[in-house]
């Protein structure tokens, strides 16, 4: 039952993030944020592609003495093989790296998202706001990539190797990186670092699944632009939500 309510609140909730677009000063905040992210991640994937192609993609050039391992290394069937694997580890990777880029344009725009989501919804959420937010979110965001990074690098043989079961595993794991990231940075507004733990543990079942469906939108081009903007507005409903029904 407690799960079957977490999923219908959630639910609630992204009705809600995408109905609040009908409100001109929410669309303004989106266009901006959107700008900023299109403009930052175009420069960081030109910047990847350059690192990548300069660096890594050369090392499987292979030349062996052997005509016949020439050839079949140079072969379609292998060419399809190791092109398949080029696009998903670029597009795993460029998952990864547009987080933390939209993470900080999402920064910019917080505490802004966030009143209007409480103006809009009737939330009638008061209280004051604590000094340093912005240098706990970063932080935090920051020491979660370098986690990210490990993480994903440690679980690269199962993304690779294991079928079917490496999609589900991607992006759980990363759910949960961004579902803690962004609860995080909501409650960081109000709230100490242990309080903000024992928030998150009250709604960890939310945080998880929210957090999955919205690294799953990331791995959606084009719409991935607009998801942290959409995820903070997700966060924003769940904390205030949850301060309602106290």
């Amino acid at each position: 039952m407690a799960y079957f309510n977490s999923f219908k609140l959630i639910n609630s909730i992204i009705r809600n993030s995408i109905k609040d677009l009908d409100h001109v000063e929410f669309r303004k905040i989106l266009y901006k944020s959107l700008t900023l992210t299109l403009v930052l991640t175009i420069l960081c994937c030109y910047l990847l592609y350059v690192f990548l192609d300069a660096y890594v993609f050369t090392l499987f050039d292979f030349k062996f003495e052997s005509e016949f391992i020439n050839t079949f290394l140079n072969s379609l069937f292998v060419k399809t093989i190791f092109m398949m694997t080029k696009i998903i580890l670029l597009w795993m990777i460029f998952s990864i790296i547009l987080i933390p880029v939209g993470n900080l344009i999402s920064f910019l725009f917080e505490e802004k998202i966030f009143d209007l989501v409480n103006e809009i919804n009737l939330y009638n959420f008061q209280s004051e706001k604590l000094k340093n937010t912005f240098l706990n979110s970063f932080l935090l965001s920051f020491k979660l990539l370098l986690f990210a990074i490990f993480i994903n690098l440690l679980l690269l043989p199962f993304y690779i190797f294991v079928p079917l079961a490496n999609i589900l595993l991607f992006i759980f794991v990363n759910g949960y990186l961004i579902g803690r990231e962004f609860y995080s940075n909501i409650l960081f507004q109000f709230y100490n670092k242990r309080e903000v733990e024992n928030l998150r543990l009250e709604s960890r079942t939310e945080e998880l699944v929210l957090g999955s469906f919205i690294f799953a939108l990331y791995t959606v081009p084009i719409l991935n632009l607009f998801i942290p903007f959409f995820a903070t507005s997700c966060f924003s409903h769940l904390f205030l939500i949850k301060k309602k029904t106290l």
